[in-house]
């Protein structure tokens, strides 16, 4: 799935759509969104996810990927 663009929303938002996104990814989903800048507010939020795995990584046309993970069940 293509990664969402989200630099051009007003905040709340963005983070908003992001935990929305981490709630409902079931085991071994993903989901990608391009954000204007890196979101250090997010890091604590994400990390309180239990099996979430996220990174981020420099966007081709500006902003940033955040990557997002929940990985399979054994």
């Amino acid at each position: 799935m293509p990664a969402q663009d989200l630099r051009n929303m007003a905040p709340p938002g963005p983070i908003e759509i992001i935990l929305n996104a981490a709630d409902e990814l079931q085991a071994g989903g993903e989901a990608s969104f391009i954000l204007p800048h890196f979101p250090g507010p997010l890091i604590p939020m994400l990390d309180e996810y239990a099996a979430l795995e996220y990174r981020f990584e420099t966007g081709s046309e500006g902003g940033v990927l955040l990557h997002l993970r929940r990985p399979a069940e054994d």
